[in-house]
């Protein structure tokens, strides 16, 4: 009896060494060993409050500028899909902020507030017609229009983004625009070094904050997109869409975590241009005009916590 109760209590042992063992790890491999701050905070809106996590290398300081990169997630999932980009991104040397979108994690704000319209395409964008019925009027629930409304864009021609009963795409960007801007305005993050990378639905949000910011001084120097999609010149509104270099790829059939490594050092690549020495004032004014900043609702930054 005394033999069974003290391998037990061995096993025991043994299994929280482990446990904590692992907990231990993973805050070591999250933390880049210990050379990244992890933060969570709040972007108060006037569509609700969006939830974020920061990765900040301690070597971004307000004397020290340090890149800048939004990470936005896809359908049905939350920030911690980005976190290995993340982590990875921020051991390179840049702040990284990963969004909770509309209607995801714990973001307040509902996806309704992505907005919405009374049709939907059946081809890509810019290659559809009503003669052939691949624009199509639609009804039903409001839920089943902003679904429908997935890949439809607030930058995109109204014939696409807007409806004759007055609805319309109010933030395609699914709350990117508040986050981008609030990253922008971070002390520690250079604005002229600024990107954007997202999944699947967060693709199309990585393109509106583009489209968004396009032409203003703090402009993205590339967005990657995984999963993502291009659409026909036709689709876009000339005056709202963006001539930000996109790069664009697809999962694999590989083992997954040779796929995320390669996806990593392909996003790695892509961002390059960020992790070049900064332009001076003079030099940014020079390229990017002295257009004002997209006008934005109010946004806050709140609620820090470690």
């Amino acid at each position: 009896m005394k033999k069974n109760r003290t391998k037990a209590i061995i096993a025991l042992a043994v299994f929280l060494i482990a446990i904590f063992g692992c907990m231990f790890a993973a805050d070591r491999i999250q933390t880049g060993n210990g050379s990244i701050e992890v933060t969570e905070g709040w972007i108060e809106t006037d569509v609700g409050n969006l939830f974020y996590k920061l990765y900040t290398p301690e070597s971004a300081t307000a004397e020290s500028k340090a890149p800048g990169v939004l990470l936005l997630h896809g359908y049905q999932n939350d920030h911690e899909t980005c976190a290995a980009y993340a982590v990875e991104l921020a051991r390179r040397g840049a702040v990284v902020l990963c969004l909770d979108e509309y209607g995801h994690g714990a973001t307040t704000a509902g996806l309704v507030n992505r907005g919405y319209v009374n049709h939907k395409v059946t081809v890509n964008y810019g290659e559809d017609s009503e003669a052939d019925g691949t624009f199509k009027t639609i009804g039903g629930p409001i839920r089943y229009k902003v679904m429908m409304n997935f890949s439809n864009l607030s930058f995109f021609d109204e014939h696409y983004t807007t409806d004759s009963d007055g609805n319309t795409l109010t933030d395609s960007s699914a709350g990117g625009n508040y986050a981008y801007a609030v990253l922008a305005a971070m002390d520690n993050v250079d604005s002229s070094r600024l990107a954007i990378s997202g999944h699947s639905m967060g693709t199309w949000s990585s393109w509106s904050v583009a489209a968004n910011f396009s032409g203003t001084d703090i402009e993205p120097k590339a967005v990657v997109l995984q999963c993502g999609e291009l659409f026909r010149d036709s689709a876009y509104d000339s005056e709202k869409s963006t001539s930000i270099t996109c790069f664009s790829f697809r999962r694999n059939t590989m083992n997954s975590a040779i796929s995320a490594t390669i996806q990593i050092l392909w996003m790695t690549i892509c961002f390059a241009a960020i992790f070049a020495p900064s332009s001076s004032a003079a030099q940014r004014t020079r390229r990017h005009g002295t257009q004002p900043m997209a006008a934005l609702p109010t946004a806050r930054r709140a609620g820090w916590s470690c």
